[in-house]
């Protein structure tokens, strides 16, 4: 990978509050415009000087001629796409090489927008933005660059299927927001005009992106206006827009989050992992476990009434498709009974679902195993790794007389594993799972909508307990601390779709959706820690893991082996306050293999026994950020809740080996003053004492002499 280009140092507010950098007021924002309706925001000084000039067209000319020089240029549909808006179409003229030569006859001859996949990978000034934005938002967050000749246009009016925000770097754009009117209620009567204003009319929260659309089908523009540098622009999902560039090179970024983030999704995976989790599976509702009715699928076949509103739809015909639609004795009103029924019952078995999950114990539980089974690992397994700014120093090996602290609130995720080394026990796909995992998305499209099957060991189907509903005899501690920055939300190119369709009008202002996040390459990762968790179950068959030497023994194989897989942290570990440093350590894996060879570099999950789990939840809620949750306070290592020092110091010592932990020293130099200064109080008390007497003796003796007088 080529060097990346480098600008200023980022502002430390945006490490602490992202959202309220690019909204001005998070709260505010939050409350009035998020999911609701656009807004722009004119330029504040602090994003000015920010985003003014970052990832222009002159830093991909520098990145793409360095690239050439080391021989690996840039690749159209993975690295970067061609577009241009003309005639009411979109073409994507990208060529077969992206060198500097070939880009800058597309953007100066051509008039195509250069769209930048993920540029964070390439500017460390985004890459920190958008991993604070990650922890603010708890969601992974891509980028585009967008980088648009002088009076034109890159993209159709299109909507996306992600919350974005726009920010203007270099001249300026004009945009146009539309929101179309809804069409009459009897809109399925009136031919396809009508059912496509309906599907316009409710885009808003749109969970697909719409593709090209029309000039003619959109209306007119709701709200228009030019963005200068600075200025930033929200838009919900589902929101319609295009824009051109005025006089002079346009740049902007397009920031984006919350893809397949909402309620359907997660219901979608809480209804999978269920159905799929021995301890769950027989507590739900009866009506969810009920079988469907004989030849049901020959009752949801398609009748006359639903050919007569597809044949509408298309609008095929003309005129004289309502006559046709009457010979073949189908009506567009006409009833479906059979499918109704079938309607009725399922509502019957969502409101089953519903109850299960009002109940007080289950329904935590049941969401609990959605999130961390599949949401919660994606999001662990494909977000960016934190800046090395972002973290504190890791400090010196910890002490019994030391006290530790997480480093930072939300980096790391606590998991309950079975020691079985069943795939179904804790996640992971195995060899035999088809699944296509696009983890931008954090969804998983199981063929036909169903849940996994036999072959599939989607990850957490069993996390809430261990084999055959046992208690799960261990817990795995995910980190994102050595996520690679330079597949974040890439998802390799080539074996994808076309570039046409991966660099679609609806696709490019999400900030990457033709990638969405890598594949996720936890399936072996987790066979590891299954792997592991099995060696430390067989190594307990003798006799109970929790006592005495077997358990010192297994948390000194721990701290051994995180030791061996991060001893290059010593010198440039994430809490190194060099940014050089710490930026090989955090994206140049290179150097390591990391890049070429992800599963060999990427180190594997820490495994603990299940009764140190509430140590772990104390210590990674110590985390400066943790809030209420967790108090933000470092915790003396001897206070740390596990039985005995030693395994206190164990855990302490594998912890911040492994990065999680940082050392907060109480230095003998310190102890000593404030033991000077506590003797120092008490000598200065106990001359006040003396002095006090004194006095006293000595009014007491003027008062004598005084009466004698």
């Amino acid at each position: 990978m080529a060097p990346k280009p480098e600008r200023g140092a980022a502002l430390p507010g945006l490490d602490r509050d992202p959202l309220s950098f690019l909204v001005d007021d998070a709260a505010v924002f939050l409350q009035r415009h998020w999911e609701r309706k656009p807004v722009v925001l004119r330029a504040s000084t602090a994003r000015t000087a920010f985003f003014n000039g970052l990832f222009s067209w002159g830093e991909l000319q520098r990145l793409a001629a360095i690239c050439d020089e080391e021989g690996e240029p840039l690749e159209f549909g993975v690295d970067v796409n061609a577009a241009r808006y003309v005639g009411g179409r979109r073409e994507t003229p990208n060529g077969e090489v992206a060198d500097a030569k070939t880009l800058k006859e597309l953007y100066r001859k051509e008039g195509c927008t250069m769209q930048v996949h993920q540029p964070q990978r390439f500017s460390d000034e985004l890459w920190r933005l958008l991993a604070a934005l990650e922890g603010q938002l708890g969601c992974l967050v891509g980028c585009n660059a967008y980088l648009t000749p002088a009076g034109t246009q890159g993209l159709a009016p299109h909507w996306d299927d992600v919350e974005i925000f726009v920010v203007q770097t270099q001249g300026s754009k004009r945009w146009r927001l539309y929101a179309p009117d809804a069409p009459p209620a009897d809109a399925a009567d009136a031919g396809a005009g009508a059912v496509r204003a309906c599907l316009l009319a409710s885009s808003h929260l749109a969970n697909q992106v719409s593709g090209d659309l029309l000039e003619s089908e959109i209306g007119e523009p709701s709200m228009e206006f030019t963005l200068e540098v600075g200025d930033a622009l929200y838009m919900p999902r589902g929101c319609i827009h295009q824009a051109v560039a005025q006089e002079g090179d346009s740049a902007h970024l397009t920031i984006s989050t919350y893809q397949r983030w909402s309620f359907a999704d997660l219901l979608q995976h809480a209804v999978s992992v269920a159905l799929a989790n021995p301890t769950l599976q027989p507590l739900m509702p009866q009506p969810l476990k009920a079988g469907l009715p004989l030849r049901w699928l020959s009752a949801a076949g398609m009748g006359p009434a639903d050919a007569a509103r597809l044949a509408a739809a298309s609008g095929g015909f003309g005129d004289a498709l309502p006559a046709l639609v009457a010979q073949a004795g189908g009506s567009a009103k006409a009833g479906g009974s059979s499918k109704a029924g079938l309607a009725r019952q399922l509502a019957d078995a969502c409101r089953a679902m519903a109850e299960w999950l009002e109940d007080e114990e289950l329904g935590p539980r049941v969401v609990e195993a959605a999130a961390g089974a599949v949401m919660a690992e994606d999001f662990m397994r494909s977000r960016l790794p934190p800046h090395p700014v972002q973290l504190p120093p890791r400090g010196p090996a910890p002490t019994l007389k030391d006290a530790v602290q997480c480093v930072g609130s939300g980096l790391f995720r606590l998991v309950p594993l079975s020691g079985s080394g069943s795939g179904h026990e804790h996640g992971g796909c195995g060899s035999d799972c088809e699944e296509d995992h696009e983890h931008g998305h954090a969804h998983h499209d199981h063929a036909e909508g169903e849940a996994c099957g036999a072959g599939c060991a989607e990850a957490g189907h069993d996390h809430a307990s261990g084999s055959a509903g046992a208690p799960p005899a261990w817990v795995r501690l995910v980190s994102c601390l050595h996520n690679d920055r330079d597949s974040h939300m890439m998802s390799g190119g080539d074996d994808e779709e076309s570039d046409e369709e991966e660099a679609g009008s609806s696709d490019e202002e999400e900030g990457g959706s033709d990638s969405e996040g890598e594949e996720l390459e936890a399936g072996a990762d987790q066979e590891d820690a299954e792997e592991e968790a099995s060696d430390h179950a067989a190594s307990d068959s003798d006799g109970d893991h929790s006592e005495g030497g077997d358990m010192q023994v297994q948390l000194q194989r721990l701290a051994a082996a995180a030791g061996s897989k991060r001893k290059e942290m010593e010198a440039q570990g994430p809490a190194s306050s060099d940014e050089e440093d710490a930026e090989e350590n955090g994206s140049e894996d290179e150097d390591q293999g990391g890049s070429s060879d992800d599963d060999e570099e990427q180190p594997e999950d820490l495994v603990f026994p299940a009764e140190f789990a509430p140590a772990l939840v104390q210590l990674l809620g110590s985390a400066p950020d943790a809030g209420e949750s967790g108090g933000g306070r470092p915790i003396p290592v001897n206070q740390i809740a596990l039985p005995d020092p030693e395994l206190q110091l164990q855990v302490a010592a594998a912890l911040w080996d492994a990065g999680v932990l940082c050392t907060v020293k109480a230095p003998a130099k310190q102890q000593k003053q404030k033991q000077q200064g506590a003797a120092k109080q008490k000598q200065q008390k106990q001359a006040g004492g003396k002095r006090t007497t004194a006095a006293a003796a000595a009014a007491a003796a003027k008062g004598k002499k005084q009466r004698k007088a």
